[in-house]
């Protein structure tokens, strides 16, 4: 007897399937906005104001201080001072002078000096660098599908009202 079953095979089958994202875009929409600015508008007012002001008077008096006048009179006085003449005469007297010259002549001395001197040694050390190897591995993918969707966002625009209110302005004099 011969029985046929069926064998399930399978084979994997690689789909693009759709995936929705929504995406948002801001548009921005003028909405009329009434705001008032007061301007300040002066109205001369005249308002009359005293100002003492005190200005010094000088007054001058008269004081008399008495100083004494020295008063200087010369008179001519004659008297002699003895003037002395002195005559050099050069007379050479023979005198033998003795000088020592110094003569500088270098003496060598070696002095023996120690210096520490760095030598390189080379030393060759061996280093295993791992290099990756790539493998290709497919797998399923979702494509992102876009979908735009309009977003309205209200913005305040400012309208401008001018409002004329009189004040009273001070004058000082």
């Amino acid at each position: 007897i011969v029985r046929h079953v069926p064998k399930q095979i399978i084979h994997e089958v690689v789909r693009q399937v759709p995936r929705v994202e929504v995406q948002t875009v801001e548009r921005l929409v003028e909405v009329p906005q009434v705001a008032f600015v007061e301007k300040v508008v002066e109205v001369p007012q005249v308002q009359v104001q005293e100002i003492i002001k005190a200005v010094p008077k000088l007054q001058v008096h008269e004081v008399v201080r008495e100083v004494p006048k020295i008063e200087m009179r010369f008179r001519e006085k004659i008297v002699e001072v003895p003037h002395v003449h002195f005559q050099e005469c050069i007379v050479e007297v023979a005198r033998v002078q003795v000088q020592e010259i110094v003569k500088t002549v270098p003496k060598v001395e070696v002095q023996v000096v120690d210096r520490m001197v760095e030598v390189l040694h080379i030393k060759f050390v061996e280093k295993v660098v791992e290099v990756p190897e790539v493998h290709q591995v497919e797998r399923v993918v979702e494509v992102p599908k876009w979908h735009i969707q309009e977003v309205v966002k209200h913005v305040a625009n400012i309208i401008m009202h001018e409002i004329v209110r009189e004040v009273p302005r001070v004058e000082l004099r």
